[in-house]
């Protein structure tokens, strides 16, 4: 009987350290989740959190993530380049035009929000718009601008 007792215990101990140990079987945390609960204290974590949405092909919940970025510090010019990248996945220009303007109010460095808004522009019919920005991309080190310049400005 006490055999018994003791097998019955070492089961019941073990099946308590796998479930423990292996809590991703029992309860899986979702990526968003996961991003409130380690990302609470840095905005620059809402926009890798973003990142991985959009990587992920999720561009709704890669919007919030660089909404709330973007509520966090309104100053990073990043979240407002990260959001136009996916407003224009979702197919809204206007929006992804507004938010490469913003990005680059904040950083006029960032070659590849000029190059991305141009492609807008140059999708749009809007050649002038589209050339001027392929060149200020191309300005700032862009090789895509600069390739996108030559074959639609010159």
């Amino acid at each position: 009987m006490k055999g018994k007792r003791n097998l019955l215990k070492i089961i019941f101990f073990a099946s308590t350290f796998f479930i423990a140990t292996n809590t991703s079987s029992v309860y899986s945390e979702t990526l968003w989740e996961k991003c409130d609960r380690m990302f609470e204290i840095d905005y620059r974590d809402y926009n890798a959190c973003g990142n991985a949405f959009n990587d992920r092909g999720d561009y709704w919940n890669a919007t919030a993530a660089y909404g709330k970025a973007i509520m966090k510090d309104p100053s990073d010019g990043g979240p407002h380049y990260n959001l136009g990248i996916v407003k224009n996945k979702l197919g809204d220009q206007k929006g992804a035009i507004d938010s490469y303007t913003r990005s680059l109010m904040l950083n006029p460095m960032n070659g590849a929000a000029y190059n991305n808004r141009g492609l807008i522009y140059k999708k749009m019919g809007k050649k002038k718009l589209a050339c001027d920005d392929f060149l200020q991309g191309k300005y700032n080190g862009i090789q895509n601008s600069f390739t996108n310049y030559s074959k639609y400005c010159e």
